[in-house]
Order: C-alpha cells, then sequence, then structure tokens
C-alpha cells in the first residue's frame, strides 16, 4: 500500500516536480499585492459559474436522453447544482455590493442584497430596466429553492424536518444561462459602473 505524505496532495511552491497533472489554487496568488484582493474575488466567482456550466451539461446528459422524459436518480448533480448556482449569485451580489460600497448585513437573504443594489443602478442606468424584474424573479427563484444557503447544503434543518419533502423541478440550463449571460457579465464590467 503507498504511504501517503501531504506533498502528493499540496505543494506550497513551483518546482521541477510539479507537472501538468497538478493545478493551482488560485491564480490570484501570483498578481501584485494591489491586485490580489479584487481578483481573489472575481476569480471565486467566475470558479464557480464554470463549475455551474460543467455541473449543467453533465446534469442534461445524465438525467435527459431522448428515449426517456426524466431520470431519476439516487445521485443527480441537482443539489449540487443548485448550491453553486445560489452561491455563485450570492457571491456576485456581495461583490457588487463591495464594489459600490453598499453596506449589508452579513445574512445569506439574496433579494435583500439585489434590493440595495438596485437603488445604485438606478443611478447609473447600466443595465436595462426590463432586466431588473428578470433578475428580481430569478433571484426570487432561486430563494423559494434555497432561502438561506442550507437547503441545498442539508438534507433537513436542525429540527429534523426534511428540506425538500415535496417534488420540484428545475430547468438546468435556463438557470445556467441565466447565471452565465448576465450575472457573470455583471462581475466583468462592474467597474465601469464604479468608475462613473
Amino acid at each position: 500500500m503507498t504511504k501517503y505524505t501531504r506533498e502528493m496532495f499540496v505543494r506550497d511552491k513551483f518546482d521541477k516536480d510539479i507537472t501538468n497533472e497538478w493545478d493551482i489554487v488560485t491564480s490570484a496568488s501570483i498578481f501584485k499585492d494591489e491586485f490580489k484582493p479584487d481578483e481573489a474575488e472575481k476569480e471565486v466567482i467566475l470558479g464557480y459559474a464554470n463549475a455551474i456550466n460543467c455541473i449543467a451539461d453533465s446534469l442534461l446528459k445524465q438525467n435527459h436522453s431522448s428515449v426517456v422524459i426524466m431520470t431519476l436518480r439516487t445521485n443527480s448533480l441537482t443539489i449540487p447544482f443548485i448550491f453553486l448556482a445560489r452561491h455563485t449569485v450570492e457571491l456576485t451580489l456581495k461583490y457588487i455590493c463591495r464594489l459600490l460600497n453598499i453596506e449589508y448585513k452579513p445574512r445569506h437573504g439574496l433579494i435583500t442584497l439585489w434590493d440595495k443594489i438596485i437603488e445604485i443602478f438606478n443611478e447609473y442606468n447600466c443595465i436595462k430596466n426590463d432586466n431588473f424584474d428578470d433578475i428580481k424573479i430569478f433571484i426570487c427563484a432561486l430563494e423559494e429553492l434555497d432561502c438561506d444557503g442550507s437547503h441545498s447544503r442539508y438534507s433537513k434543518d436542525n429540527k429534523g424536518n426534511l428540506y425538500n419533502d415535496k417534488p420540484k423541478f428545475i430547468n438546468v440550463k435556463n438557470i445556467n444561462n441565466f447565471i452565465q449571460d448576465l450575472f457573470i457579465k455583471l462581475v466583468n464590467s462592474i467597474k465601469v459602473v464604479k468608475n462613473k
């Protein structure tokens, strides 16, 4: 049996033994100090968005075929997808709040964050107003799936009540597309808003 060492899993510096089997945890770690915080925050959001995209592709392949309408799996990627989707949106909203100097209580409510952001966005007119309603509908749908970030991490609450005790269905493709097309574009363009 192989004797495992820490260095088989984690390395602290680049050396001759680092091959294409290894991945850097965050590329922001090699940026100049003045750029590290912002780049690290963006990298986490963009990494989660990439993971959502990958999971969405896998979910669609695993759960949908031309033969059956839907495959029911006990190891479905649906719950991890919901977790990552919600978490990505939460991190994006908090990132935007930070860039726009919006103070918020450290809670997990998405709609509360969006309501604070919308006030500032109205001043800057940075996205079409008709998108505001779409974003609010999307955020409300995510909060219906997981209002506090716990429903997609655990099967039940602290009192033993099941979080998902009734059937509910999601459209993975629409959720993923909405995040990629709107939220990730905001992350990549929000500096324009900040500098106006």
